[in-house]
């Protein structure tokens, strides 16, 4: 199959996606629900016992944060992951640089300032499709982050063909 080469320079965002996608298809998405719905039960309780007992303001502002708080982790508004990765981002220098990945039969050539690195396919076990990126599994929480912008309509296919072709 013929190479594809690519070109960019990361953005915050696609690794903001692919964060979310990892997550989306990892077991822990259900415990996060059920997380959410235990504070807001803990809160409610809290609530009830405060108010029938002790009707403090402090305690009162105690059980609307329990309630709160599992609203928004429900709704996935409050996710420290996202947090950590957008430190990770900013720190890293390596995501500063422009990148050329060359997409081979073999693997892929990576290079960026002061990285020169082959990686075989075998190194990756699975691979996902987002709207704007793919993420290639090699370990649990890790993954390399590829964008879609900097393919061309042709070559963006043969990635595909070649990502289904090679990992399994």
């Amino acid at each position: 199959m013929e190479s594809v080469n690519i070109e960019y320079l990361p953005k915050l965002n696609d690794y903001l996606e692919a964060y979310s996608l990892y997550e989306s298809k990892t077991p822990l998405k259900k415990v996060d629900k059920i997380v959410a719905v235990s504070l807001i039960i803990i809160g409610i309780i809290f609530l009830s016992i405060i108010i029938a007992y002790d009707p403090k303001i402090i305690y009162i502002i105690c059980g609307m944060a329990f309630i709160i708080t599992g609203i928004l982790e429900f709704f996935g508004k409050i996710d420290p992951g996202k947090i950590i990765v957008k430190y990770q981002f900013k720190k890293s220098d390596k995501l500063k640089h422009l990148q050329k990945i060359k997409f081979n039969d073999v693997g892929l050539e990576y290079e960026t300032q002061g990285i020169n690195s082959r990686i075989e396919w075998s190194i990756y076990k699975k691979y996902y499709e987002g709207e704007n990126i793919f993420i290639l599994i090699y370990g649990k929480r890790q993954y390399s982050v590829i964008p879609k912008y900097p393919f061309k309509k042709d070559d963006l296919n043969n990635f595909r063909n070649l990502l289904e072709e090679k990992i399994t």
